[in-house]
């Protein structure tokens, strides 16, 4: 209206009101899509620029859960050969001599032992 066109005053609104709209849905579409809070997604987006897209798909790797076999209790080729019975996947861990690493994600209370204390 201030620059003498009042008769585009409701277009230049409405497409005000719509860019709005369709900018909270792109927020969320890369929210969904990132698997991210859009504040979190900003964040890295401003700290680590073009390496967000790469840092996004790690965050979004499930870590493999690994226990330290109580040797006290039972050693760790026994406890793999147990969960092996119990076909949950399972390996030794190249870094500890006490270590399994669980291949799959389980409910770590109903693996074998857990009441007794075989692993922690």
């Amino acid at each position: 209206k201030q620059l003498g066109f009042p008769a585009l005053s409701g277009i230049v609104n409405a497409i005000l009101r719509r860019a709005t709209r369709e900018t909270d849905d792109f927020q969320q579409g890369l929210q969904q899509a990132h698997g991210l809070p859009s504040w979190l997604f900003k964040r890295l987006k401003k700290d680590w620029g073009e390496q967000t897209e790469s840092l996004c798909q790690s965050l979004k790797q499930v870590a493999p859960l690994t226990l330290r076999v109580n040797q006290r209790h039972i050693g760790r080729d026994a406890y793999l050969a147990k969960l092996q019975n119990l076909e949950i996947q399972a390996r030794a861990c190249t870094l500890s001599e006490a270590g399994i690493v669980l291949e799959q994600s389980v409910q770590i209370t109903q693996l074998p032992g857990f009441e007794q204390g075989w692993f922690s």
